[in-house]
């Protein structure tokens, strides 16, 4: 079975779901890998927990720091209607360089996967 983490803001004034983050642990019978350790046997993995997007908002350019540059990472940006608007696979890096200039004003999601996990970042791009 595969494990989920999903952490959510509600607004019931405007009948609203927001996802903020959610990881996962491809591997069953393991612990969910995500930044937080709880009582409910998620452990935390250093290395989702120390992704790091700035600025954000955005304006022309982001950075993302990765905190181990061993790993191979893909990283996806999407819109919120899960149009893909960049996408690269770097590995032996600790900082990624994203152009934002045409990206219209809007909320993106930050896929980070590597062969252990997949964690999601909220994104603001103002322009």
């Amino acid at each position: 079975m595969v494990g989920w983490r999903l952490r959510v803001d509600v607004t019931l004034y405007y009948a609203s779901v927001i996802i903020r983050d959610y990881a996962y642990n491809s591997n069953p019978d393991q612990p969910i890998l995500a930044g937080q350790t709880t009582a409910t046997g998620i452990i935390e993995n250093s290395f989702a927990s120390s992704i790091n997007l700035f600025p954000n908002p955005a304006t022309n350019h982001l950075t993302i720091t990765l905190p181990n540059a061993n790993k191979k990472v893909e990283i996806t940006i999407t819109d919120i209607t899960k149009k893909i608007i960049y996408s690269t696979t770097v590995s032996e890096t600790q900082k990624i360089e994203v152009n934002t200039q045409d990206f219209a004003d809007g909320i993106y999601v930050v896929k980070i996967q590597t062969a252990d996990f997949i964690a999601t970042k909220k994104l603001v791009f103002k322009n």
